[in-house]
């Protein structure tokens, strides 16, 4: 069962890594405030502020994945409701998190930013997701429970 919790892990891991390449990427489209010294200041700033953002997504999707190998404790893999809170509670609760956040400044700047991240947030918790009953089916079709 390690092994299986451990190649779930991985995936998750890699979804997670790729997830945040492809976020660091559409965020690096960076446009210039005009030119002068407080515009490059401005510029700077935006950089900072997006590399900020992406340290918490980051550290969230990275601690996402390092939830699942809690797994590889029996009375937490025979649990249905445990199994998918390590899967899913942490994408979830970030999505709840950026919800509250964007609701919360949607007349403000960084709301495309959070608007990005939220997406980003929701294409994870749908692969967490996916992973979950991947998972749980292969742990049937291992062990032969039933009650999953």
């Amino acid at each position: 069962m390690n092994r299986v919790v451990s190649l779930y892990w991985l995936l998750s891991l890699v979804t997670s890594l790729l997830l945040f390449l492809v976020y660091r990427f559409s965020i690096s489209n960076i446009t210039t405030h005009g030119e002068g010294f407080l515009s490059s200041v401005l510029d700077i700033l935006d950089i900072v502020l997006n590399l900020g953002y992406s340290a918490i997504l980051l550290t969230v999707m990275l601690l996402s994945s390092f939830i699942i190998l809690l797994n590889k404790l029996s009375a937490i893999r025979e649990s249905y409701k445990r199994s998918l809170l390590t899967f899913c509670g942490t994408p979830l609760i970030l999505v709840i998190v950026l919800i509250t956040i964007y609701f919360k400044d949607v007349r403000k700047d960084n709301s495309d930013i959070i608007m990005r991240m939220l997406c980003f947030s929701v294409i994870n918790l749908i692969a967490s997701i996916l992973l979950f009953v991947s998972f749980k089916r292969s742990i049937i079709n291992k062990s032969g429970y039933t009650d999953l």
